[in-house]
């Protein structure tokens, strides 16, 4: 495993703009963060034709069981009611709600089915959004992002600098300008920072 809190005192990652973590391939992401139920939880919430049909579904069911209450646990009218003009428009009515909520359901599957492929696109484009150089160095996983055209030459650059900051670092432990319990690499690299900014300003990393 190549991880900076191996040894962070002299580690540094960096990561070129396209670079990846990769930890886990998008699909893989997918397919344990974000499986289908999560998929259609998502089209459900977003999708104006699904919202539209579920609002028109839970309509229907809400007025089936409203007409529905004259009528047995089977569904079957009672004898008493269904004799009436009342009963029959009622058994009439369900059936009619019935057949259109069977229809909404159907027309619900199909836009889901329809949907299914590109929302996992748009999940796969999300989890892909998780491993990219941006992200790390927001995570703290690297140091900084740089481009590969240009590494060689920053890399040189900063690898002079740490050299001689180590150097000056160690001539700080030496010199005891701390007392001695006190002074590690941390106080060490904390006092040069001080010393640094009262001289020229405000140091950088």
């Amino acid at each position: 495993v190549v991880d900076p809190s191996v040894n962070a005192t002299r580690m540094e990652m960096y990561a070129d703009n396209e670079a990846r973590g990769g930890i886990l391939e998008p699909e893989g992401t997918v397919e344990v963060k974000f499986k289908p139920r999560d998929i259609l939880k998502t089209m459900h919430r977003m999708d104006p034709e699904l919202l539209r049909l579920g609002s028109r579904i839970s309509e229907l069911k809400e007025q089936i069981k409203e007409i529905s209450k004259n009528l047995d646990r089977r569904g079957s009218v009672d004898d008493a009611i269904i004799k009436t003009d009342a009963g029959k428009q009622a058994e009439s009515k369900v059936r009619e709600l019935e057949t259109e909520l069977l229809a909404a359901e159907k027309t619900v599957k199909a836009r889901e089915k329809e949907l299914s492929p590109i929302y996992h696109e748009i999940a796969v484009q999300f989890a892909e959004l998780h491993d990219t150089a941006e992200r790390m160095l927001e995570k703290g996983c690297i140091f900084d992002i740089i481009p590969w055209r240009e590494s060689r030459r920053l890399l040189h650059w900063r690898l002079k600098r740490l050299l001689r900051q180590n150097e000056q670092e160690r001539r700080i432990q030496a010199a005891g300008v701390l007392p001695a319990a006190r002074m590690d690499h941390g106080a060490a690299a904390a006092t040069l920072r001080r010393w640094f900014a009262e001289d020229l300003g405000q140091p950088q990393s």
